[in-house]
């Protein structure tokens, strides 16, 4: 998230009116990976130190690969 605050703060505070195509990849990316790891952690607390996931049995699988072929694998 640091990252994303420090890109997305530069590219609006900058002076030039055009953004390289590279930076539309970048911010494709970090979009990306937050959206990915916040899916893949969902859960439910239950108490303070106990939480239950989302997802269970082949859904839990599913997103399991989703995610690590798409933000591991892939990057």
């Amino acid at each position: 998230m640091a990252y994303a605050v420090v890109f997305f703060g530069t590219v609006a505070t900058r002076k030039v009116k055009h953004i390289y195509v590279a930076n539309w990849f970048f911010a494709a990316y970090i979009i990306t990976i937050a959206v990915l790891h916040i899916f893949n952690n969902l859960s439910i607390p239950v108490s303070l130190t106990k939480s239950y996931g989302v997802y269970s049995g082949v859904m839990d699988a599913m997103v399991q690969w989703w995610y690590g072929h798409n933000a591991v694998a892939s990057s």
